[in-house]
């Protein structure tokens, strides 16, 4: 993983390496360019989200949402917009690890995520402004003070942890050759469209591809 110059942007972005990817797409993760959004699917109706300290998120029933996220020019400024609100519950699904994710937890994350957001927006407010967490009835408020004024804003409530699925880990991706790196692919119900993605990302040949998937096939 590679941390970009992204000069014309107030935030550097991380960008995955080819093995990365592969990586991601095995675990049906469509990798992203963003400095804490690292990749996302969805799962039935959810939308899943993988942050670059290797963390994985659920949010139910926002499997619609894919596209959007997808298409944003900030994944976090989207994150912060769409998801980090009272309406939108999530659970933490478990952990992907890669070799070069940040070393945050995942309250540093959303931390970061909130506070960036929330300079953003404030940053043409003439008076001073701050923001602080509080509990109330039971209830996450994100307390945001302009001048004399108080704003409260839910945040979104975390459900019970989900069963874990079992992710297929990095350390499985040795293979001496192209064949048995397609092999392994089927053999996790791959489909060959994806597989022709992950081999053109590795820089593989089209007439290569096309003659590892009908050998597999055969």
């Amino acid at each position: 993983m590679r941390l970009l110059q992204d000069k014309n942007r107030d935030f550097r972005r991380y960008r995955h390496d080819i093995k990365e990817k592969a990586f991601l797409k095995l675990n049906g993760l469509q990798h992203v360019l963003s400095s804490n959004v690292s990749a996302v699917g969805t799962r039935s109706n959810d939308l899943i989200i993988r942050f670059h300290n290797g963390s994985v998120y659920e949010y139910p029933n926002q499997a619609s949402q894919y596209d959007s996220i997808l298409a944003s020019n900030s994944k976090g400024r989207w994150v912060w917009r769409f998801l980090r609100r009272a309406r939108v519950p999530y659970r933490k699904s478990g952990i992907i690890p890669l070799p070069d994710d940040i070393d945050v937890s995942d309250e540093e994350i959303f931390q970061e995520i909130d506070n960036r957001y929330f300079k953003d927006i404030t940053k043409h407010v003439q008076v001073p402004v701050f923001q602080s967490f509080e509990f109330i009835k039971g209830i996450n408020m994100q307390k945001i003070e302009i001048g004399n004024i108080k704003v409260y804003k839910a945040i979104n409530k975390e459900l019970e942890v989900a069963k874990e699925s079992k992710p297929i880990m990095y350390d499985d991706l040795q293979f001496e050759t192209n064949e048995q790196l397609v092999e392994y692919l089927r053999q996790q119900e791959i489909t060959r469209s994806e597989i022709e993605d992950i081999l053109l990302e590795m820089k593989v040949k089209e007439s290569e591809i096309k003659k590892l998937l009908e050998i597999s096939k055969g």
